[in-house]
């Protein structure tokens, strides 16, 4: 679902790694929800559209360093914000991936739109991210080009997905680049948080957990507000600790299902 509408080595690829976490100096709670992650982070795209014959389109351009570095920072303040949104039932933590070769394929969606999925990134996973590696998969991927303005039709600026076996059994999600301003409003770190919640939330409820209608969008019906300065975090809070209530129930990932259920890396690694 949609996130707004706004707008490796001997791989062919200079990559470098890095993990991120939340690190406070405080022994991990019993039960925790342990996440493993990584980011695909694509600096170039070069790939051809076509949806008819008059419809046929190519795009090729690169990411500008202050457009990967703003990207990044952004995810670095996700990790923090499961562990914190969560009230400590799960944490997070990341490997970031930065690809030189370019992102060559994509994937027609509806309405004319485009997103990399998993399919187009089949390369990378098969390096990195083997079925019990980890928990979710992130692309980041270049869907604006920011000298000629063009932008690549998509249906938002990132996309989430449940585990699947096109994904390697990991959530999946993509958020294409963006202004240095738009990765700071109104919380650093909530876009990739959000599309993170549309696959987690999507798995809990196969396993049974009660969910709120439309999951991570659903913060509006639901009687939450967007805040000016603190987002969606409210209502994520409430998602991520089983207390949006609809009727007369309370739905979300509680507690006690965060400890219940395994993450997805142990559920491909247990059914091996």
């Amino acid at each position: 679902m949609d996130y707004g509408s706004a707008g490796i080595p001997n791989s062919g690829s200079a990559a470098f790694g890095f993990r991120i976490g939340l690190q406070r100096g405080r022994a991990k709670l019993r039960g925790m929800s342990d996440w493993e992650a990584v980011l695909f982070a694509f600096r170039a795209i070069d790939v051809r559209t076509d949806s008819g014959w008059f419809r046929r389109k190519r795009y090729s351009f690169e990411l500008t360093e202050q457009s990967v570095s703003d990207a990044l920072a952004s995810f670095r303040a996700f990790p923090p914000l499961v562990e914190e949104l969560s009230e400590g039932a799960a944490k997070l933590k990341a490997d970031v991936v930065v690809l030189e070769k370019p992102l060559t394929s994509l994937t027609e969606d509806d309405g004319g739109t485009w997103w990399p999925s998993p399919t187009d990134v089949d390369f990378a996973m098969e390096l990195h991210a083997l079925p019990g590696r980890y928990d979710s998969i992130f692309v980041l991927w270049p869907m604006q080009d920011e000298s000629s303005g063009a932008v690549i039709p998509c249906r938002g600026w990132g996309l989430g997905c449940a585990p699947g076996s096109w994904s390697n059994d990991a959530t999946y999600a993509v958020v294409g680049n963006a202004g240095s301003r738009a990765w700071q409003i109104p919380v650093i770190g909530e876009v990739w948080l959000h599309e993170w919640l549309h696959g987690a939330c999507r798995m809990f409820q196969q396993d049974g957990v009660p969910m709120p209608m439309y999951d991570a969008d659903g913060g509006g019906s639901h009687g939450y507000v967007q805040s000016e300065t603190t987002g969606w975090t409210a209502f994520y809070r409430d998602l991520m600790t089983g207390r949006v209530q609809e009727g007369d129930e309370y739905k979300g990932i509680s507690p006690e299902a965060w400890k219940r259920y395994p993450t997805p890396r142990r559920r491909a690694l247990n059914s091996g």
